[in-house]
């Protein structure tokens, strides 16, 4: 693990304090803005997510103005200016297209893009660039990249930077393998429940078993019976004509079973 013992302190507020040998940097003067309007018949629509960079998603909101989108080529970082999707954003890995509420942006050749990726997804960075933002409220706040571009952001030499990306993957994947590994174990933990409910419900625990005439239930505990739905429960018909709205339910099809006492 890298570790520093020569720092300085800044007066910047969201780095309190840097190692002595890095830079600090204004993205302007690490990034040149692109601009260019394309349509995404041209170019495929990408998606500025929290997971990054990503073709479009099937549910995501479909822009109707095709045709006045962003140019995004690969290496470009993407943020989404608006608030309410705070720490959408990310080096792209594709050539596409994005809305006109994301800010395009090309990293100069000195940059490690993915140093980048890690650095301005960074929760710190990601409250500094919407503090340096504007709106009447909270869900239209915007942060413009006339606002933007003087942020100062910290910049260790091309060399360190790789050192940090080679950890921070080597980092990320561990992580990744035990989150695999816990969600493997969550799911066969309700498989297993499934199983025991329905071994239980179905009187599968029994040792002694009899065939049922009943095609979704292959057999039964010799000591149950088979009894028809009708001797426990009728079809409730009665009808809401004047829509009361007290325990109202939304039923497109389907049946309501009321219990017999």
């Amino acid at each position: 693990m890298i570790a520093y013992i020569d720092e300085f302190k800044t007066n910047v507020t969201w780095l309190p304090q840097i190692p002595a040998h890095w830079e600090l940097k204004k993205i302007d003067a690490l990034f040149t803005e692109r601009k260019t309007k394309v349509s995404d018949k041209d170019y495929a629509p990408l998606s500025v997510t929290k997971k990054g960079i990503l073709p479009q998603l099937g549910y995501a909101a479909k822009s109707s103005d095709r045709d006045n989108r962003k140019l995004v080529k690969i290496g470009d970082f993407v943020i989404n200016s608006r608030s309410d999707r705070k720490g959408s954003c990310g080096i792209s890995k594709f050539t596409g297209s994005v809305s006109l509420i994301n800010i395009v942006l090309t990293p100069r050749s000195e940059l490690n893009n993915d140093f980048i990726h890690y650095l301005l997804r960074n929760y710190h960075f990601s409250e500094e660039y919407y503090r340096n933002g504007r709106g009447i409220v909270a869900d239209l706040w915007t942060t413009r990249y006339s606002e933007m571009k003087t942020i100062l952001l910290p910049i260790p030499p091309r060399k360190e930077q790789d050192q940090i990306v080679r950890f921070l993957n080597w980092k990320v994947s561990k992580i990744n393998k035990l989150i695999s590994i816990r969600r493997r174990e969550i799911q066969e933990l309700e498989e297993l429940k499934r199983s025991r409910i329905s071994s239980l419900v179905m009187g599968q625990s029994y040792k002694n078993q009899k065939c049922t005439d009943i095609r979704w239930v292959f057999s039964i505990p010799k000591v149950w019976n088979e009894k028809p739905l009708v001797q426990f429960a009728y079809e409730q018909s009665v009808k809401n004509t004047g829509m009361i709205e007290e325990n109202l339910l939304s039923l497109s099809h389907g049946k309501i079973i009321k219990k017999k006492y």
